[in-house]
C-alpha cells in the first residue's frame, strides 16, 4: 500500500484521453490531423450550439453543431479567408446571440440567429463590445471606439440606426470610465451600472437617454477593481464597494439616491468568491471584519441585517473555506471550498449548519481535487471535472457520496486546455485535448452512462461489520484506489494496491458507519456501507 503521490491541477484546465467505462466520440475533427481547432465559447441557441473554432482554411470563426458530425460546420467566414474573426465571447439575448468580431475593414459589433444569412453586422466601428444586459426591452452594452472612448455604454435594438452610444462617461480622455456590472433595477425596470466619469466609482442608472443618466452614488474611493458585482434580492440590489472609512463593505440600492446606503460594515466581500442568488438568498464567501478569526467562509443573506449571517466555518479556525462557483440542484447548494485536511473539494449545503457537507473528497487528503469546472447540465446529475491524484476524471454525481462516481478519463497527455462542457438533448458537448487530434470537439451520451461494477465474481470484502483488519479479495489483479469514507464526506482512510489479497488495519477508525469506495485504473467501481465496530 502506499499514499497517493501529490500532483498539481489548475482550474478549470483539463486534458483528455478515451478509456475506461465511458465512451467518449470525436463529433468532428474541424482542423484535420492534429493540429488544433480549440473549440470554445459554447452557447446553445434553440437546438444547436455555437462556438468559435480554427482551420487552416478559414482561420478562427463562427461555427454550429446540433450534436452530430454531419450537423456540425462553419456557420459563417466573417473575416474571409485564413484571417481570424477574433470573436472573444457570444452573448445570447432572447433568441439573438452578439458578439464582436473584426473583418479587414474593422472591427464591429454582429448578430446571428444560427443561420448564415442571419448573421450580419450590425455596426461597425468597435474595437471591442462586451456585458450585453437587456432591460425593458432595450439591449445595453459597453463598448470601445478608439483611444478616446474606453468602456462607454451603448444600446442596441439591432439595427445600425438604433446602435448609439448613450453616454460618454469620459469625453476628451485617454482614461477608462470602467464601465461594468451592468443590470436592471429591479425597482424602476432601468438600467443599473457602476462606472467612473473622473471623479471616482459611482453607482449609475439610465433609462436610455443620455438626460437619463446620472449617478446615484459615489462609492468613496473604492477602486474600480474592488466594486463586487451586482445581484438583485427581493427587490434591491446588492454590491460590494469601500465605505467612508475606507472599509470594504455590502452595500445595497432600490435604485434612487436615498436608497443607495452601506448595508453592513465593516465587511469584505472577496472577489474569488462571486454572490449568487438562489431562490431568493444570496450565498457567497465573506469576511465579516478583515480579522474576525473566521478566515473566508460560507455566507448567506435574506437582504435583512438578521439573516445576513455566516453558516458555517469551513475551514476552521482563521484559514480561508474560499467558497465558490455556486450551484443549485435538487434542492441543495453545492460549491468548491478547500480545508486544511481535504484541500479543495466538492461541498453541498442546505442553508443550514449541520447541512453543509462535503460531498466527494477526490483526491484524498489534504491535496486538492479542484473541482471548478463541474456543471449542472438540466439532467439528473452533475458532471464534475476533477484531479484524483492519479488522473484527471469527469465524474458525474447525484449530489451524495454514494452516488458520485467516475466515467470519463481526461488525462491522455501532459498539454492542458480550457475544458468546456454544455448539454444538448442529454449529450455533453466540449472541447479537450488528444495526441491524435489536438484540442477538438467531443461529445459524451450521457443516457448511457453508468459506472462499470466490480462483479460480485471480481471481488469479496469482509468481514462487514469490521473491528480491527478489512480483508479485499480480487480474482485477478486491479491496479485500485481504496477510500474509507465517514458519514461527514471526510476521506479518513486512502490506499493504493495492485495485489489480489489485501488488508486494512482500520483499528483506530471510531466506530460507526462508513463508506468504502474502491476505484480500479481500469474504469471499474465497488462501494458499500462499512460498520466499524
Amino acid at each position: 500500500m502506499r499514499k497517493i503521490p501529490q500532483l498539481f491541477f489548475g482550474a478549470f484546465l483539463v486534458v483528455l484521453t478515451v478509456k475506461g467505462q465511458a465512451q467518449a466520440t470525436l463529433l468532428k475533427d474541424i482542423n484535420p490531423g492534429s493540429a488544433a481547432s480549440n473549440p470554445s465559447g459554447f452557447t446553445q441557441l434553440g437546438d444547436n450550439i455555437l462556438f468559435m473554432a480554427s482551420d487552416d482554411a478559414n482561420g478562427r470563426e463562427l461555427w454550429i453543431t446540433d450534436g452530430t458530425e454531419a450537423g456540425t460546420s462553419l456557420l459563417k467566414d466573417i473575416y474571409p479567408g485564413t484571417a481570424n474573426s477574433n470573436i472573444p465571447l457570444l452573448y445570447k439575448i432572447g433568441e439573438t446571440v452578439y458578439f464582436y468580431a473584426s473583418t479587414l475593414s474593422g472591427g464591429g459589433l454582429w448578430k446571428t440567429d444560427g443561420t448564415a444569412i442571419g448573421t450580419v453586422l450590425v455596426k461597425s466601428g468597435f474595437t471591442s463590445v462586451t456585458r450585453f444586459t437587456e432591460v425593458n426591452g432595450t439591449i445595453f452594452f459597453e463598448a470601445d471606439i478608439n483611444n478616446n472612448n474606453f468602456d462607454e455604454l451603448w444600446k442596441t435594438d439591432g439595427t445600425t440606426a438604433g446602435t448609439v452610444q448613450v453616454k460618454q462617461m469620459r469625453p476628451n480622455s485617454f482614461y477608462n470610465s470602467y464601465t461594468s456590472n451592468l443590470i436592471a433595477s429591479p425597482v424602476s425596470g432601468e438600467l443599473l451600472f457602476t462606472a467612473d466619469n473622473g471623479t471616482g466609482m459611482a453607482l449609475w442608472k439610465s433609462d436610455g437617454t443620455t438626460a437619463g443618466t446620472f449617478t446615484l452614488k459615489y462609492l468613496y474611493n473604492t477602486p474600480q477593481y474592488l466594486v463586487r458585482p451586482l445581484v438583485e434580492l427581493n427587490g434591491e440590489v446588492f454590491f460590494g464597494a469601500f465605505n467612508q472609512s475606507g472599509v470594504e463593505s455590502l452595500w445595497k440600492t432600490n435604485g434612487t439616491p436615498v436608497g443607495t446606503v452601506v448595508f453592513k460594515s465593516p465587511y469584505r466581500l472577496p472577489a474569488t468568491s462571486g454572490i449568487k442568488n438562489i431562490d431568493n438568498k444570496l450565498y457567497f464567501g465573506g469576511y465579516e471584519q478583515y480579522s474576525d478569526g473566521y478566515g473566508e467562509e460560507l455566507w448567506t443573506s435574506d437582504g435583512t441585517l438578521s439573516g445576513t449571517y455566516m453558516i458555517r466555518d469551513i475551514n476552521d479556525g482563521s484559514d480561508n473555506g474560499s467558497p465558490y462557483n455556486f450551484l443549485k440542484f435538487q434542492g441543495n447548494i453545492y460549491f468548491s471550498a478547500s480545508t486544511v485536511n481535504e484541500g479543495r473539494e466538492f461541498w453541498k449545503t442546505d442553508g443550514t449548519f449541520a447541512g453543509t457537507e462535503l460531498v466527494y473528497d477526490f483526491y484524498p487528503g489534504g491535496s486538492s481535487s479542484y473541482p471548478l469546472t463541474y456543471t449542472n447540465t438540466g439532467l439528473d446529475k452533475i458532471y464534475i471535472v476533477a484531479n484524483n491524484g492519479n488522473d484527471i476524471m469527469l465524474y458525474q454525481s447525484d449530489g451524495t457520496s454514494l452516488g458520485t462516481s467516475s466515467v470519463l478519463d481526461l488525462s491522455e497527455t501532459n498539454n492542458v486546455v480550457q475544458f468546456s462542457i454544455t448539454n444538448l438533448n442529454e449529450i455533453l458537448i466540449f472541447s479537450a485535448e488528444t495526441s491524435a487530434y489536438g484540442t477538438e470537439l467531443w461529445k459524451l451520451d450521457t443516457s448511457t452512462l453508468s459506472s462499470a461494477n466490480f462483479d460480485k465474481q471480481e471481488m469479496a470484502v469482509y468481514p462487514n461489520p469490521v473491528s480491527t483488519e478489512l480483508n479485499i479479495k480480487l480474482s485477478s489483479s486491479k491496479n485500485y484506489l481504496c477510500q474509507v469514507i465517514n458519514q461527514l464526506g471526510q476521506t479518513v482512510f486512502v490506499c493504493e494496491s495492485d495485489a489480489l489479497e489485501t488488508k486494512l488495519d482500520v483499528s483506530t477508525l471510531a466506530n460507526g458507519l462508513y463508506i468504502l469506495v474502491i476505484n480500479s485504473k481500469d474504469g471499474k467501481m465497488y462501494k458499500q456501507k462499512l460498520v466499524k465496530k
